[in-house]
């Protein structure tokens, strides 16, 4: 079923998401799972459903419409709704929206759910370290955000430096 659908909660009715979809059944069974998981796209659809639980939110398709009319008729009931859950009020994939909003750039699709290999690991530890010797970075490298490190200040000898090199090389030799 091509068309818009809308999720709504049973407690707080006047909390809605309106949504559109060329396989109906399908696009609730992939909300279901991502809000199970934790994965909800909206952040707000998420946080009510580890509220209220899954027996709170009510699937419904509302209007059944051709491929070429989805994104005019969903536009449509979301100006009419103002959906409580939506993150963006206007109609189209909101796929990567997180991604774009902290960074201002699109995600690498090849890399969405990816991890990193244990070679690109090492590499990754191995700039570190190069990074670590040069006396400049360790002046300048601290805590945490808003927090004050509790060796904030100290540079580390050029010889510890050394040994946490080696020590660091002799962990990933075991890669």
């Amino acid at each position: 079923m091509i068309g818009i659908y809308k999720i709504q909660s049973k407690i707080k009715p006047e909390r809605i998401y309106i949504g559109s979809s060329v396989n109906y059944e399908r696009r609730v069974r992939k909300h279901l799972f991502d809000l199970r998981h934790n994965q909800g796209r909206s952040i707000k659809l998420q946080r009510h459903f580890d509220k209220y639980g899954e027996i709170d939110l009510t699937f419904k398709f509302i209007l059944s419409c051709q491929m070429d009319e989805l994104l005019t008729k969903e536009q449509l009931f979301i100006d009419i709704y103002h959906p409580y859950f939506n993150i963006c009020s206007v109609a189209g994939n909101t796929l990567r929206i997180r991604f774009k909003v902290t960074t201002g750039r699109p995600s690498p699709k090849g890399m969405l759910n990816k991890h990193h290999s244990k070679a690109s690991k090492l590499r990754q530890s191995l700039a570190m370290i190069v990074k670590w010797e040069d006396p400049v970075y360790r002046g300048k490298a601290g805590g945490k955000k808003g927090q004050i490190s509790h060796n904030k200040g100290k540079k580390l000898s050029i010889e510890t430096c050394r040994k946490k090199s080696e020590s660091m090389k002799r962990h990933y030799e075991s890669f």
